[in-house]
């Protein structure tokens, strides 16, 4: 490859004979040397050649060089690398030709060349020669292109590998010839929770491995080092950050060299948390068949494609009289259980919509009777096989039931006709109503039976809304009747009413009611007495005004209109002056006379929206809506008391009264109705403390009044956390059968300083506070211990315990009850009775219904208090579960005196037998009172003539001694 032209030394041309030969060999053997060099140069792989190191150009190149570069050798020779563009810049070859000058050669100097358009990375290594006396080098190039790549390659896919092993808590770990652990990867450290990069511990087993774990892994490493047995293990480690447990799978393999075990490597990797998942896995499919083998109810697993079993309880084997085992594999047609028309009913059934709800069908156990079931399906999977799990309801007993109850209404059909009541049907849906000929009769109507009829024609002109309403209620609440009273259409309207009764039996799918049947009772009578207490129970029985129930509701609707329009509301409290001794002197009923005058007076003085109520006495409120000013409200009190002042005749004697009278305006005096009623009040007392004759408006005055009245209410609670009051007895007496028959518990304050104060002089102050529960809590909890006191003396009795309609109205009030009866185990629940005070104030009566009821199912019995004295309406009485109506002492104490009271009397006795109620009077005190109530069928009573109320400790000696007086005794 090398030219003569381009030999290291030339030959001389003339020598002596010795030294041609000498010459000649030299030259011979410079030839063999060139030769060789241009044989290797010639297959070197690397780029090779001669360059002059004076300009550069080249001299010699290698095939590999012209094939690296894509230029022929004819077009690299004598030309230089910057011609050629090889340098990929220009300090390239001032490196090589630096390293050359310093040291003479280069050794794989990296250096970067341009080659067929691109950048390649390479090593460069040269040696300075002579070349025909000219200095020159020789270099051969080292492309590292391909070589870096396989670089980058290898360390992209370490770098996967090990995200790869970090995703998957995948470590590598390596031990010596005696199983020392030598080197582990990061993962390894995070698995056993040490820091990135700490060493292995030195004695690994004892420090990381779990002590149940430590042989069998020694073990296993032991046999890998001696016999080279690879080894897979799931174990327990201690982790190093928290100290717990968990589980990690580890895999080792001996590297050998011969029979020798030179080290051991292997893998681990996390797996707790698949360990975990596995385990509660196989938790959740052992309580799955823990259920499914518990239920009562007959299920079992068929496949979708074949229809044969997979699985079943052991309630469908007790069902069907065929065992687990007989079942599996066959199918429901193979057993004999259903048709093949009820299977394919069944089937796509379960393949609609609809298919969770159930089907009715008929399935032929192999031991007894068909049975009428309900089956309903559901598709599964079962790993990759699709299945159906069913479970059926036996409903034979209740399609029995069903069939027994059609005969029962037949009979029933019977009796209603016998007992004089009608009979409807009603479609809901298009609301026509058909009856049969007694309900017509009963409608006042000449009807056919079967003929249909709109049921908004079967009641009167009002009642249609009123029907509706019902309905939706019934709707909402199943459970309870559809129950409704109407008045009857036409000429009779507001003169008969009917009471309906009726139960939906017939729903539609989507839950929407289809049909109601009922029955209709004539209730006229009843209604009447009704309308007649209702009226009793809003109205004064003396002066025929508004009592307070009645005035109750009107001034909630003027305080509304005040509201809205921006005027004022004058609400004043009137009180008679001079009433009482004229009432001394003429008597009670010269002193009702007076009464009802003054009314019919207040009334004619007052405008047409004003209102006058009488609250009780000589006691009458008044109210005075659509107010401009304080000067309307004021000329309007002067026209009442210049109009109650004027002379009045009795038994043919002129006397003269006047009349105090307090008021203020709402909604200057921002109160509540009671406040307000309460202000009037304080400011009708200003003006009898003023002189009486004369009107007062509520001033600060009565603030400070009010005031003193909290104090009061401190003190009262203070009384109440020391334990200052004490419940005294009342007894509650059969008159007839001279028997102690119960007590009322009523409260008695042992003021330090005033000595025993009654309800009197302390209830007013909680009423309406946050007392009145603390207060009521402790009256149940010392009325229980007040029973189980008389339990255990021997005398059991009945204790009854008032209840303030707050207290009552709170939610949750039956559950706390419940609570604290369950509390005192030795009280039998029928001992307490629970009396409802203040019932004016139960507004939520549908609560406090439903409150009295849960009451009642733990066998507490109910009382009313104070009926009859306009506290107590007719709507409570029929909308409260109750055991026993009170008469009011009022009644009792003026029925032998006055007409009123004793009709009153007969009306309260009447209506508490139509309900089934128990009936006792109160305030009892004299012996003519007691025969009197038992003659109008009135037994039991308590009062002052009887006993007044005392300690539990005299109580009991009393009832020991006590009877009844002679002229009681039958």
């Amino acid at each position: 490859m090398l030219r003569q032209s381009h030999r290291i030394a030339s030959v001389p041309v003339a020598e002596s004979g010795g030294a041609v030969a000498s010459r000649d060999e030299e030259l011979q053997a410079l030839q063999a040397s060139e030769a060789k060099f241009s044989a290797i140069s010639m297959l070197l792989p690397d780029p090779c050649g001669i360059t002059r190191v004076a300009d550069g150009r080249y001299i010699e190149v290698n095939p590999a060089f012209c094939a690296m570069f894509g230029l022929a050798r004819e077009q690299v020779i004598g030309r230089t690398a910057a011609e050629l563009g090889i340098w990929a810049g220009p300090q390239e070859r001032e490196r090589l030709v630096a390293a050359l000058s310093v040291e003479g050669r280069a050794d794989r100097l990296p250096l970067t060349v341009r080659a067929r358009g691109r950048e390649a990375l390479g090593l460069m290594s040269a040696r300075a020669i002579q070349i025909e006396d000219e200095a020159c080098m020789v270099f051969i190039f080292h492309d590292m292109t391909q070589e870096r790549r396989i670089y980058d390659d290898l360390v992209a896919a370490h770098a996967l590998l090990t995200q790869a092993g970090h995703m998957a808590r995948l470590g590598a770990w390596e031990t010596d010839a005696t199983g020392t652990l030598q080197h582990w990867s990061e993962v390894c450290c995070e698995v056993h929770g040490l820091a990135l990069g700490a060493p292995p511990p030195a004695d690994y087993i004892n420090v990381c491995v779990a002590p149940r774990w430590r042989d069998t892994l020694r073990n296993a490493a032991r046999a890998c080092l001696r016999d080279g047995t690879s080894w897979t293990l799931e174990l327990e480690i201690i982790h190093a950050d928290t100290g717990r447990v968990q589980w990690m799978r580890a895999h080792g393999e001996a590297v050998r060299d011969g029979d020798r075990t030179l080290r051991m490597r292997g893998v681990m990797q996390d797996i707790n948390a698949a360990h975990h998942a596995e385990q509660a896995l196989r938790e959740s499919q052992q309580r799955f068949r823990l259920i499914f083998e518990m239920l009562p109810y007959p299920m079992g697993i068929t496949r979708c494609e074949t229809g044969a079993y997979v699985d079943v309880n052991p309630a469908w084997e007790a069902m069907t009289g065929i065992k687990r085992a007989e079942a599996f594999g066959r199918t429901v047609l193979e057993l004999g259980l259903y048709s093949e028309e009820e299977r394919r009913r069944i089937l796509a059934h379960a393949s609609s919509d609809n298919g969770i709800a159930p089907v009715e069908c008929t399935l032929r156990p192999h031991v007894g009777e068909p049975r009428t079931v309900q089956q309903a399906t559901r598709k599964i999977l079962l790993g990759t096989t699709e299945c159906w799990l069913f479970a059926l309801h036996d409903i034979t007993d209740r399609k029995r039931a069903e069939d027994a109850v059609r005969e029962r209404e037949a009979v029933l059909s019977l009796t209603l006709e016998a007992a004089s009541v009608g009979r409807w049907d009603c479609d809901i849906v298009s609301g026509m109503t058909t009856g049969d000929a007694r309900w017509h009769q009963m409608r006042g109507v000449d009807q056919p039976e079967g003929r249909a009829v709109h049921f908004d024609l079967c009641g009167g002109a009002k009642d249609g809304p009123r029907i509706y309403a019902e309905l939706r209620r019934h709707a909402r609440h199943p459970e309870t009747s559809f129950d409704l009273v109407t008045t009857v259409p036409g000429a009779l309207e507001n003169r008969r009413w009917m009471r309906n009764l009726g139960k939906i039996v017939d729903w539609y799918p989507d839950g929407k009611p289809r049909r109601i049947l009922g029955v209709t009772i004539d209730v006229t009578g009843q209604r009447e007495q009704e309308m007649l207490l209702q009226h009793l129970a809003h109205y004064d029985a003396l002066t025929d005004l508004p009592n307070r129930v009645l005035l109750a509701q009107q001034l909630t609707d003027a305080m509304a209109q005040a509201r809205a329009s921006g005027q004022l509301l004058g609400v004043a409290y009137l009180d008679l002056d001079g009433f009482k001794p004229v009432n001394d002197r003429f008597g009670h009923a010269a002193g009702d006379q007076l009464l009802r005058t003054a009314a019919e007076r207040l009334k004619a003085a007052l405008r047409p929206q004003d209102c006058v109520a009488r609250l009780g006495g000589d006691e009458f409120a008044i109210l005075l809506p659509e107010l401009a000013a304080t000067e309307d409200a004021q000329n309007a009190l002067k026209r009442l008391m210049r109009s109650i002042s004027a002379p009045y005749t009795l038994e043919g004697e002129a006397i003269s009264v006047t009349a105090s009278i307090g008021f203020t305006l709402y909604p200057r005096d921002d109160a509540d109705a009671d406040t307000l009623l309460r202000h009037a009040d304080q400011a009708m007392y200003a003006a009898k403390q003023a002189g009486r004759n004369q009107f007062q408006e509520f001033d600060a005055a009565q603030e400070r009044a009010l005031r003193h009245t909290r104090a009061q209410v401190v003190q009262l609670r203070e009384a109440l956390a020391t334990g200052q009051f004490e419940l005294y007895l009342q007894p509650k007496v059969d008159m007839r059968l001279g028997t102690v028959v119960g007590a009322e518990a009523l409260a008695r304050w042992n003021h330090p300083e005033r000595g025993v104060l009654s309800p009197a002089a302390f209830l007013p102050l909680i009423e309406g506070t946050e007392l009145d529960t603390q207060f009521g809590t402790w009256v149940v909890q010392s009325g229980l211990a007040l029973i189980e006191r008389l339990a255990d003396s021997g005398l059991p009795l009945p204790v009854s315990i008032n209840i303030a309609a707050p207290h009552l109205q709170q939610c949750g009030f039956a559950e706390w009850m419940g609570g604290e009866v369950a509390a005192h185990p030795q009280v039998p629940a029928h001992l307490l009775d629970i009396e409802i005070t203040e019932t004016a104030q139960l507004l939520d009566i549908e609560n406090v219904a439903l409150t009295l009821q849960k009451l009642r199912a733990l066998g507490i019995t109910i009382s009313l208090d104070d009926f009859g004295t306009g506290y107590s309406s007719l709507t409570y009485l029929r909308g409260l579960p109750l055991n026993t109506l009170k008469i009011d002492q009022s009644f009792v104490g003026g029925m032998l005196a006055e007409a009123g009271d004793l009709a009153i009397v007969q009306g309260v006795i009447g209506l508490a037998r139509s309900f089934g109620y128990r009936v006792i009077a109160e305030g009892v005190e004299t012996e003519d009172q007691g025969l009197m109530l038992l003659q109008m069928g009135c037994a039991q009573a308590q009062g002052y003539f009887i006993a007044r109320p005392m300690p539990v400790a005299q109580f009991l000696g009393w009832a020991a001694s006590w009877q009844a007086p002679a002229a009681w005794q039958p």
